[in-house]
């Protein structure tokens, strides 16, 4: 999943909808936008709680190709 997907998906393209329906700072978000990273765990949990229509990245935590566009 990219952070935009997640942005879409809980705040309709709203930053701070998303940071309201996941229960994180603002800028939280904006640093996942930035970065187009998400922490695995956040990963996971978003995974379980949107029934898997967002996927979670599969590659081990330390894999040099995460943030990377293929």
């Amino acid at each position: 999943m990219t952070a935009r997907e997640v942005v879409e998906h809980y705040g309709n393209g709203d930053v701070t909808a998303t940071a309201n329906a996941l229960g994180l700072a603002r800028n939280t978000v904006h640093v996942w936008l930035r970065k187009d990273q998400i922490p695995l765990e956040w990963q996971g949990w978003i995974e379980r709680d949107t029934a898997g229509r967002l996927k979670g990245d599969r590659r081990r935590p330390n894999d040099p190709r995460i943030g990377k566009k293929p």
